[in-house]
């Protein structure tokens, strides 16, 4: 606020309104970013925040002097780009830390924020006697690095994109492996409502994991050849 008076003449009206766009920003922003999440994920949304945190930074160095641009600085980098950090970085810590370590890591997060909530202000102050643009030109470099660190440093995704194809000829020349007993999945064959609930879980779960169609047609050809309960098969007793 005291570059804002500085440069740019803000008084209390316009402090006012600049935290008040910031919050209604961060509310918006909250609700949409998600979307950005799911279908570019979470290490490109940390590149993005980071950079786009940086150029706004440099917006308050060498744009105009109107009063819009510390309204647009605010709305961007503590709206849009700072729910792209936070968000994306949420999910960094989840595809890539161990679940034992996710508590360690959010705590040594929450010290890291704490320390700089504590060391930032003074070290600031004493970068703003200098020169009033150094805070924010180690702002814009900061937030650069950290974009460069998140683009070559971190490990690339390892998950492999199978086809349904794929998995039904691996299961198809897959050994078949010897079936002791009768059984679906540990559980001992019994013809009642539960065996036939199973049985149609079996037919649901195809889809989702065709792998399992293995089994369960070893398990149907299994039953037809077997009598079930007073004599009666399979697809006798499922009519």
């Amino acid at each position: 606020m005291v570059f804002f008076k500085d440069r740019f003449g803000f008084g209390k009206e316009h402090a006012c309104v600049f935290y008040l766009l910031t919050n209604v920003s961060t509310l918006v922003c909250s609700a949409w970013v998600p979307a950005l999440l799911t279908n570019f994920g979470a290490l490109p949304l940390c590149i993005a925040g980071t950079v786009g945190g940086s150029v706004a930074s440099l917006l308050l160095v060498f744009g105009p002097t109107a009063l819009w641009v510390p309204y647009a600085f605010g709305i961007t980098m503590v709206g849009l780009f700072g729910t792209m950090i936070g968000l994306g970085f949420m999910h960094l810590v989840r595809e890539y830390c161990p679940e034992d370590l996710m508590g360690t890591m959010f705590g040594l997060q929450s010290s890291l924020n704490g320390a700089a909530g504590a060391l930032a202000p003074p070290f600031g102050g004493w970068l703003y006697r200098l020169n009033i643009f150094l805070p924010f030109l180690c702002t814009s470099a900061s937030c650069a690095l950290t974009g460069l660190l998140y683009e070559t440093a971190m490990p690339k995704s390892k998950k492999e994109a199978v086809t349904k194809t794929e998995i039904v000829e691996a299961v198809v020349h897959r050994k078949a492996t010897k079936m002791t007993r009768n059984s679906t999945f540990g559980r001992p064959i019994y013809h009642d409502k539960s065996f036939i609930i199973q049985v149609c879980t079996n037919e649901l779960s195809i889809g989702l994991n065709p792998e399992s169609m293995y089994f369960y047609q070893r398990m149907r050809e299994r039953l037809k050849e077997e009598n079930v309960r007073g004599g009666m098969t399979l697809s006798q007793d499922l009519d």
